[in-house]
């Protein structure tokens, strides 16, 4: 029995391998069932897997069923000849949702990261119990008069004493080629102000990487105790003059174009500042909101056809781990 149910997951495991083709090979079999002529260009149906071929009483039909879920679309030159077209609008529909998808992926993993970093805190502090104070209890005086010990109190942590300055700089922009500083300074006993600037001007044989951009932002610091620490929520801005293109490693636009132009954004924004010493701090930020941007666009191969263009978005638009130094 053991042998005939192997044999059996082996056939359909073949069966399962067999069923994605090409789809090249989906449109040869489709137009010889048929009996059509059906055009295209092989290096760009090259890596593109069907299914199967699709079952259909026409060939409208097999082919409308075929490139539902490329970026393809199809048209008739006549009774007896089809060819494949490349579909602005289903190419931008795939890319806005793979940016969504991108985007809610890099929301679950900041929440699952500030998730766990809350949980260990919190366990860290249960592991270590409560700070008692230490109470001495006047002892009998061997002379008359002597006076009693009074109450004394164990001093406060230094790790969770108040700070008025910071100077920090975002480790996910430098990971991005990016030299930033940023100076936060308390206002207040629950709010800060905070200014960030990020600065490139890296050109490396044609490819360029520039901008200058600040992002001042107005935080509200949830807890009660003046410190400064934990959660906070608050509103930021931000303005970006970018000089970018002709990078391979990016590839896509990036690869073909080059884009000089202004970016402006506003949003929410919330965080978490987790202090490791009296000092020293690390800070987990996430932003939303309206991104506006004026640009000029230029192939790379002919920079004097440059065109201009506009984009307005709504988006995950502030993403940071920082390295804080308080005073």
């Amino acid at each position: 029995m053991k042998q005939i149910i192997v044999v059996l997951v082996v056939m359909l495991s073949g069966i399962t391998a067999a069923a994605a083709i090409s789809l090249s090979a989906a449109l040869d079999k489709v137009a010889k069932r048929h009996g059509v002529v059906i055009s295209y260009s092989p290096t760009l149906t090259r890596g593109v897997d069907a299914d199967a071929v699709p079952a259909g009483n026409n060939v409208d039909e097999c082919l409308s069923a075929l490139l539902d879920d490329t970026d393809f679309s199809y048209k008739q030159a006549n009774d007896s000849c089809y060819f494949l077209l490349k579909d602005k609008t289903k190419i931008e529909r795939r890319k806005k949702r793979e940016a969504e998808e991108a985007e809610r992926a890099a929301r679950e993993r900041i929440e699952e990261y500030l998730r766990q970093m809350r949980e260990e805190r919190l366990a860290a502090a249960k592991a270590g119990g409560m700070i008692v104070p230490q109470l001495v209890m006047p002892q009998a005086a061997t002379v008359v008069g002597a006076p009693s010990v009074p109450y004394t109190a164990q001093p406060k942590s230094e790790a969770g004493r108040g700070w008025k300055f910071a100077l920090k700089t975002n480790a996910l922009l430098w990971a991005a080629t990016s030299p930033n500083v940023a100076f936060e300074m308390a206002v207040g006993k629950h709010f800060s102000v905070e200014l960030p600037v990020s600065v490139s001007q890296w050109t490396v044989g044609g490819a360029r990487l520039h901008h200058v951009g600040v992002f001042p932002a107005f935080k509200y610091w949830v807890g009660d105790d003046g410190h400064y620490s934990g959660d906070f929520v608050g509103v930021y801005a931000g303005y970006v003059n970018y000089d970018i293109g002709n990078i391979d490693l990016f590839g896509g636009n990036l690869e073909q174009y080059c884009y000089d132009g202004n970016l402006y954004s506003a949003g929410v924004l919330y965080g978490h500042r987790f202090s490791l010493s009296s000092h020293f701090a690390l800070e987990a930020e996430i932003g939303m909101g309206y991104v506006y941007t004026r640009y000029h666009q230029s192939p790379v191969a002919a920079p004097h056809l440059a065109t201009k263009a506009e984009k307005h978005k709504w988006s995950l638009t502030r993403l940071s781990l920082t390295a804080c130094y308080t005073f």
